[in-house]
């Protein structure tokens, strides 16, 4: 990105306008509104201050019973609550726009962060300017919206970054402990243990994850009695594994494929929750073994090669949970920024373009409804699964763009 052509600085600016005047709109839209997930999380732990033996009841609120069944309620693993528990220091309406705008900024320093990283290895070089661009980009597509709106996502997809930012090096346990903590509040970052031989020093690393892994668990026994663990693992963790919701908010390969072979459901309306056979999810977490082993094979020779894997391994998170609600693809904004950088950098307008088609899939949330008659069923379960879609164009052309000559790294002290 290093050019100063007057029409390149025009597309800067005009990226700039127009994520500004999404924001605008996304941000009137959360005027007096509370989210049912924000109510969940709230409700889950108000109910475990009082007793938390109680984290997973039913009832998570006077007008809405849920089971596990459903997969409705809360259903995150037992010391995440813990996250929580702050929340309830203020009444629901004034928590919620605390944790909208912390939500909102942890998507803003997740994003600038990772940016650093794509500049310090020697991913693709920008001006200040052109980082600022990509970051509103990123912080206006549905997912952040959505968890401006009440999810947890973005806190964090920033524990995350933070891991990754941290565990090549000397401080790699701190790194480690990052992706642990951010496994137990939310299962699937957790995945990205996967990318740790790939860093220097990642012995650290993987000491920092274990010793987190098993540390979180162990203090929180302080408060949540253990029995609630072994609901969690012996009931919810294996009920939510093996089904999935059809609606069309659930993005993930397992809802497209319930979408596609069960009848019966209108998935713009239902949320049944129908049972995965177990060759399905296997078949997809072999594909997405094989695309993470295709990237590994692709940087094999690069120093900094635990950044492009990982931004792969995240990309995959959304697509790969059989509840991949659309906050998930949060995780993708990283190989999003990383392709939009590399791809602009290099002149690649085909590349732009591409990337740019993957940002508009995910700028439309993903509960849209195509109110289109002439819609053909085929079109519509491609509209209905356009943020996998948007998944396999990126990595599409990251792995095109992995391929040019990088730039020169940043020194250290840089």
């Amino acid at each position: 990105m290093l050019g100063h052509l007057p029409l390149r600085n025009l597309g800067v600016w005009a990226a700039i306008i127009v994520a500004g005047g999404l924001f605008v709109v996304q941000t009137m839209r959360l005027q007096g509104y509370i989210s049912s997930d924000f109510h969940i999380f709230y409700d889950a732990a108000a109910r475990s201050v009082a007793d938390f033996s109680a984290i997973y009841k039913a009832d998570w609120n006077a007008d809405v019973k849920t089971d596990v069944g459903t997969l409705q309620g809360y259903l995150y693993p037992p010391p995440s609550v813990l996250f929580f528990v702050p929340l309830v220091l203020a009444e629901k309406p004034l928590a919620f726009a605390i944790f909208s705008t912390l939500s909102l900024l942890a998507a803003i320093g997740s994003i600038w962060v990772w940016l650093g990283l794509v500049r310090r290895h020697a991913i693709a070089t920008f001006t200040t300017t052109e980082g600022v661009a990509l970051t509103m980009l990123a912080c206006v597509t549905a997912p952040v919206f959505i968890n401006r709106g009440g999810q947890v996502g973005t806190f964090i997809l920033l524990l995350c970054v933070l891991g990754v930012a941290a565990g090549n090096g000397r401080w790699g346990w701190i790194g480690g402990a990052f992706l642990a903590l951010g496994g137990w509040i939310k299962i699937y970052p957790g995945l990205l243990v996967l990318a740790i031989p790939l860093r220097q020093g990642w012995r650290r690393a993987a000491v920092g994850f274990g010793a987190a892994a098993v540390a979180v668990p162990l203090l929180s026994l302080i408060v949540i009695p253990i029995e609630i663990y072994v609901q969690y693992f012996s009931v919810l963790l294996p009920t939510m594994s093996g089904r999935a919701i059809v609606n069309i908010d659930n993005q993930s390969f397992a809802a497209l494929w319930l979408r596609l072979n069960e009848t019966g459901f209108d998935p713009r309306t239902s949320f049944a929750a129908l049972p995965i056979p177990v060759h399905v999810n296997a078949t997809f977490a072999v594909a997405a073994a094989s695309i993470i082993a295709a990237f590994y094979w692709r940087v094999r020779m690069w120093d900094s090669a635990f950044l492009p894997v990982s931004a792969v391994i995240m990309a995959l998170i959304g697509p790969l949970a059989p509840l991949g609600w659309g906050h998930s693809y949060t995780f993708l904004l990283p190989l999003l920024v990383s392709v939009l950088a590399m791809a602009w950098e290099a002149r690649r307008n085909a590349s732009v373009v591409g990337a740019l088609a993957g940002w508009v899939m995910i700028v439309i949330p993903s509960h849209s409804r195509f109110s289109g008659a002439a819609l053909t069923e085929g079109l519509a379960h491609l509209f209905y699964a356009r943020y996998p879609v948007a998944v396999l164009i990126l990595l599409a052309l990251f792995w095109l763009l992995l391929g040019m000559p990088r730039p020169a790294a940043l020194p250290r002290g840089d």
